[in-house]
């Protein structure tokens, strides 16, 4: 509704959602499990699935979010080799970064699902089966983090200032539904609180100070650091390649 969730990410989950509706309901077209054999899921989630068909749902709309983020972007997959490969490779942080909220917003949801749903302590397999899938995210993000650390610290940062805003905002509009302030007065705010996510969204790391660095010989300055802190490393990373694996890694740790 602010905007805090980019497109893409927010598109991934509620197709995820909607695969997941159309399972649990029992559609002749919807997405099976079986359907993502060439995902590398977890054996805790695996035994859950033989064991109890109502984890099916929650299994596949998890599944379905991380084929998405498990897709190399277009930019990362530029050799490394070819002209200006530097700069086109640093294309790919708008996509790492999506895949950083996407997963980020998924482990939210579930784990405000958990807490909301008392019923579930009723039904322990499910509510085990929910704890593994946010196991199974947390690897996934880990997993981001650690094939491109630079873009992952900036992604999340970004997205910790979006979500401080969002609840900014969110407090204003409530003190102005219980008439502690009038609503005339917080909309420049909130006209601004709105432009502030929309530029955070935009935002994309500077290759400026890496590179005039790089042409003098010498490391960047502190200044230039903070203006264009990973921008070197920016342009090799790929937040895809080997995801599964290293999300696999990390489950089992």
């Amino acid at each position: 509704e602010r905007g805090v969730v980019g497109y893409d990410s927010l598109l991934w989950l509620l197709e995820g959602a909607n695969e997941a509706l159309d399972c649990a309901n029992g559609d002749e077209h919807s997405q099976q499990i079986r359907n993502f054999g060439h995902v590398k899921w977890s054996d805790n989630l695996e035994r859950l699935y033989s064991k109890s068909s109502l984890s099916s749902p929650i299994i596949v709309g998890y599944l379905y979010v991380e084929k998405q983020c498990s897709k190399t972007s277009v930019f990362d997959k530029y050799p490394k080799s070819w002209l200006l490969s530097g700069q086109i490779r640093a294309l790919g942080y708008a996509d790492t970064q999506s895949k950083v909220e996407c997963l980020a917003t998924f482990i939210e949801a579930h784990e405000e699902a958990l807490a909301e749903f008392a019923h579930l302590s009723q039904a322990p397999k499910l509510r085990y089966c929910f704890e593994e899938v946010i196991a199974a995210a947390k690897a996934d993000l880990l997993a981001i983090a650690q094939l491109s650390p630079r873009r992952f610290f900036c992604s999340k940062h970004v997205l910790a200032l979006k979500t401080g805003v969002s609840i900014r905002w969110h407090t204003l509009e409530s003190q102005a539904e219980e008439g502690l302030v009038n609503s005339n007065d917080i909309e420049p705010l909130v006209d601004t609180m709105h432009e502030l996510i929309q530029e955070l969204t935009a935002y994309r790391p500077s290759l400026t100070g890496a590179m005039a660095a790089s042409s003098r010989g010498s490391p960047p300055s502190n200044a230039e650091a903070s203006q264009g802190s990973a921008a070197a490393p920016f342009q090799g990373e790929s937040s895809t390649q080997g995801l599964q694996d290293g999300g696999a890694k990390a489950r089992h740790k």
